[in-house]
């Protein structure tokens, strides 16, 4: 009997340095997708503040007017007003915190998007408040969605 408890205590000691391992492993990933985030994450600000902005720009174009101003100059910043009807869509990036955010009341639009580390490439992402659940969000779909939301609100 005693055979048996010393495999037993000999599988759990396994079990433990492959877990304790594990948790190593896991926090030094952590600490380099932090310094990835760092480094990376002002640089695809700069990418979707762009490609709002291209956005806007083609939308003008289209319309073949100013329909939506671009008012803001500040690299952190932006904000763009619907001329007709003076609506302004507010956003910005925390590079404190990595996170950029977008607001305009009227238009009922509130979003805030943190940047992950997937597969080695910094994107923003929404986090479920409830499940953690993480949905990321390539520049283009943020642009696409905040523009049409803002103009068809």
């Amino acid at each position: 009997m005693a055979n048996g408890y010393a495999e037993e205590i000999k599988a759990l000691a396994l079990m433990y340095k492959e877990k304790t391992e594990q948790k190593s492993v896991d926090a030094a990933r952590q600490i380099e997708d932090q310094k990835t985030i760092r480094l990376e994450a002002p640089n695809l600000w700069a990418k979707l503040r762009q490609q709002i902005k291209d956005n806007v720009d083609g939308f003008n174009r289209e319309v073949g007017r100013t329909a939506i101003s671009w008012d803001d100059i500040h690299s952190d910043r932006i904000a763009m007003t619907r001329v007709d009807d003076g609506l302004k869509l507010e956003g910005g990036f925390d590079a404190s915190i990595s996170t950029a955010w977008f607001r305009c009341q009227p238009a009922k639009i509130e979003l805030s998007l943190t940047t992950t580390v997937q597969f080695g490439i910094v994107e923003f992402a929404v986090i479920d408040s409830k499940t953690s659940a993480i949905r990321v969000n390539k520049t283009e779909d943020v642009a696409n969605g905040l523009l049409r939301d803002f103009v068809m609100h």
